[in-house]
Formats: C-alpha cells, sequence, structure tokens
C-alpha cells in the first residue's frame, strides 16, 4: 500500500467513523422525542377518565447504525406469558406499518383504532420523526459508498499493475 492509498483508506475510516457518530446523534434526538411523546401520553392518561386511554406508542432502537423509530399499539388483553413460573401478563405489541414513506399517515393510526388525542400527538412528533428516518437512511448510503469504494480500491489493488499487463500485447 502506497503513501495514497493509506490518506484514502485514513479519510474513509474518519468518514465511516462520522458516519457512525451521525446516527449515534440521531438516536439520542430521537429517544429524546420518544421520551416526550411518552411523557405527554402519560400525561393524558391522568386527565382522562380510563375508557378514553390510549394504547399507542413508539420505539427508538439503533441498530447496525441505523437508527429505527416505529409506532406500535400495545394489546394487553392477550395473554403473553413470560418465560418460567411467572404467569403475569405482558403486552402483545402490534406493530404498525409505515408504508413506503419517511411518515406513518393518520390513517395507520386509525387502523389500529388510535383514539383523536392519540393521533393528534403522534402526528404532531411524526414531524420531527420523518426528518430523522430521512437523515439516518442518508447517512446509512453514506456508509454503504464507503464499504463499496473500499471493495473498488481492494479489486483494484488485487490487478496487475498497467505497465506489466501491457507488455505481453506490446511486445
Amino acid at each position: 500500500m502506497n503513501d495514497t492509498e493509506d490518506k484514502l483508506e485514513q479519510g474513509l475510516d474518519q468518514a465511516y467513523e462520522g458516519a457512525l457518530k451521525g446516527a449515534q446523534f440521531l438516536y439520542e434526538r430521537a429517544f429524546a422525542a420518544a421520551e416526550a411523546f411518552w411523557e405527554a401520553h402519560h400525561r393524558n392518561h391522568k386527565l382522562r377518565p380510563k375508557h378514553e386511554w390510549g394504547f399507542i406508542g413508539v420505539r427508538v432502537r439503533l441498530r447496525n447504525g441505523s437508527v429505527q423509530i416505529e409506532w406500535f399499539r400495545a394489546k394487553y388483553w392477550q395473554p403473553r406469558y413470560r418465560s418460567g413460573n411467572d404467569t403475569r401478563r405482558q403486552p402483545a405489541l402490534q406493530y404498525l406499518p409505515r408504508g413506503k414513506s419517511m411518515r406513518y399517515s393518520a390513517a395507520a393510526f386509525r387502523r389500529v383504532r388510535a383514539k383523536e388525542w392519540e393521533i393528534d400527538l403522534a402526528m404532531l412528533f411524526e414531524n420531527e420523526f420523518e426528518a430523522i428516518r430521512r437523515q439516518s437512511q442518508m447517512l446509512g448510503k453514506v456508509r454503504r459508498y464507503i464499504i463499496e469504494t473500499r471493495k473498488a480500491a481492494a479489486a483494484e489493488r488485487a490487478l496487475p499493475a498497467s505497465d506489466e499487463a501491457l507488455s505481453p500485447i506490446c511486445d
């Protein structure tokens, strides 16, 4: 490996690390927004009678450098038992389909019979979540392009030097 290749590798390493740090920043931003959603959700539960309580929730994860933000409906009435002798019921989560866009629609929440106040609250947070999903997608593309660049550089190193390859033809 020569000096130019070393500089390329160092630059690719820095760019890849930067993309991972960017994903971590987006995760923290999404997690903070999800926490704000849950606080607002719990405040609404305190203000409303039990029959108006909602069951919509949001989950934020960082997996393989990608931020995942998913909405779900908790179904507490379904029996899901924990392992061992623990017989308490555990909520079954029904994840809402987002579709091909970066944003959940209000219709996705209506399909699972979410309360109107929950839909309004979720749509308020979807503005930020959509932006985070788009940015996370772009950072994923950056990481993929870096990997492809490394593969192309490795393939180029595997080829014989141009002078050696041309010498039998020119003789």
